[in-house]
């Protein structure tokens, strides 16, 4: 068995035919660093070749085009009708950033590849008509499913598109994302989008029959109850007018914030910040911020100290971490544990866990200090080497 191949002339090419078959359990990657940008015609390469799977369904996998899902559940078998029989996958790619990316993903046993030819699109021409994707050229599209959906509507917005030929004029603007099957026609209409990140096309003509197409890209996130970590800064004074920021996860349909009694606008909104305008308060106070979304939700709060000009006090905790006879002096290691030089010429070793609580202690130095029997020397110091990063570090002492 051979496949069959046409390369083409002139321009870039690159040709790998492979006829052993790369085979990979969970994903096969394969990258390019080489490649110029511009127009590729990339083919892929496959054939069944493998005994035991007679029939559609025993392998199944994703092809992802420069980190975009190009096929779903692509099936060898099915696709070819028969085991040792070839069959391709061909698709034009733009690449922008110097690197051709293609990627499977297995879904049930494994993925495998069995070549790929690369050739530089020659009959990708100039254009009078140019698809523009979004608003903002180089313009993403986000939204989040409402509780309960797998979907969520998207206004998408192909106004920017145009054509530079003499008295022609767009005449059809065609949107899909081909791995769902799903298009969509006209200028800006609101497309339903499952959940997950897409490739989103966008394919223009003029009334002159000139045909140009370009993408973005369009996630949909699931739902999430907005939730607030912490404001910065978390005071602020009493007469108001600073910017807060507040940081968090599913901030997107964010659109008020209570500050205490006071209700807000953000000035901005991302999904994981929002940034505000701290409103004025009559009295110095700690007061309560939280989020609400469009449809409803509410964050959970945090805290906002209101201060009168001045800075709010510091605070601090003490407590005791473990009882130790003589300590001089301490100092934490590279390896993250605390060091502490005593009145006997000892240097202890604590190993503390994330709540502070000692839970090892190793006296890593005793005898070296001695100076004869029963004289000790106490230790004044410890130190570490700043470019020190070992698991076991070289201990300084005075």
């Amino acid at each position: 068995m051979k496949f069959q191949v046409s390369l083409g002339s002139g321009g870039w090419d690159l040709h790998v035919c492979l006829f052993s078959p790369f085979v990979a359990h969970n994903s096969l990657h394969v990258v390019s660093n080489t490649v110029p940008d511009g127009f590729f015609k990339v083919t892929l390469l496959f054939a069944e070749i493998y005994d035991e799977i007679d029939a559609s369904g025993q392998r199944v996998f994703d092809i992802y085009f420069e980190g975009l899902p190009l096929i779903k559940d692509w099936d060898i078998f099915e696709e070819a009708g028969a085991i040792d029989t070839a069959v391709t996958v061909e698709r034009t790619v733009e690449v922008k950033d110097g690197a051709l990316s293609i990627l499977l993903q297995s879904n049930l046993q494994n993925c495998k590849l069995n070549g790929i030819m690369v050739v530089a699109d020659g009959s990708v021409s100039p254009h009078y008509a140019h698809a523009v994707p979004h608003e903002t050229p180089g313009g993403t599209y986000f939204a989040i499913a409402q509780q309960g959906q797998n979907s969520a509507p998207v206004l998408v917005n192909g106004e920017e598109s145009h054509t530079h030929q003499p008295n022609e004029i767009l005449v059809r603007w065609t949107w899909s994302i081909a791995p769902l099957g799903l298009s969509w026609e006209g200028i800006a209409p609101t497309i339903t989008v499952p959940i997950g990140t897409w490739q989103l096309d966008l394919e223009v003509e003029d009334s002159g029959g000139d045909v140009e197409a370009d993408f973005t890209t369009v996630t949909v996130q699931a739902f999430g109850f907005p939730q607030l970590s912490f404001v910065t800064p978390d005071y602020g004074d009493v007469s108001g007018g600073e910017t807060l920021t507040l940081s968090g996860n599913f901030l997107s349909n964010v659109i008020q914030v209570k500050v205490g009694s006071k209700t807000v606008s953000p000035n901005s909104v991302s999904a994981n910040e929002v940034e505000i305008t701290s409103p004025s308060a009559g009295q110095p106070e700690t007061v309560q911020i939280s989020a609400v979304t469009s449809g409803g939700e509410e964050s959970n709060s945090v805290p906002f100290q209101y201060i009168d000009g001045n800075l709010p006090p510091v605070a601090w905790d003490s407590g005791t971490l473990k009882s130790l006879d003589g300590p001089t002096s301490l100092a934490f290691g590279p390896d993250g544990r605390l060091y502490i030089g005593t009145q006997m010429g000892e240097v202890v070793r604590w190993t503390l866990d994330d709540n502070l609580n000692v839970i090892e202690t190793e006296t890593v130095v005793s005898d070296t200090i001695q100076t004869e029997e029963d004289t000790f020397r106490s230790i004044l110091g410890v130190a570490f080497d700043p470019d020190d990063t070992s698991e076991f570090p070289c201990v300084y002492a005075t």
